[in-house]
């Protein structure tokens, strides 16, 4: 699935991603572990309450992507 290229007549062609950078080793862990429950909400519980708000789900291999890079981040 293309995020810039979507198929469809009603598919909206103008899309791009957001970018969130984040330390890796956050100097306040419990600001960290909050952050980082946020981001994998939007990666997961999130996407299923995209379409119903007029937006378009991640594919889910990049929904992958970015939990791997989430899980990552230091939260202790």
């Amino acid at each position: 699935t293309s995020i810039t290229n979507a198929s469809g007549d009603l598919a909206y062609p103008i899309s791009s991603l957001t970018f969130i950078l984040v330390y890796q080793k956050p100097v306040d862990a419990s600001k960290s572990k909050a952050l980082v429950e946020l981001l994998k909400w939007t990666m997961t519980e999130g996407q299923k309450t995209a379409s119903s708000l007029l937006y378009s789900p991640l594919p889910s291999t990049l929904s992958q992507f970015n939990l791997t890079k989430i899980n990552s981040i230091v939260t202790q």
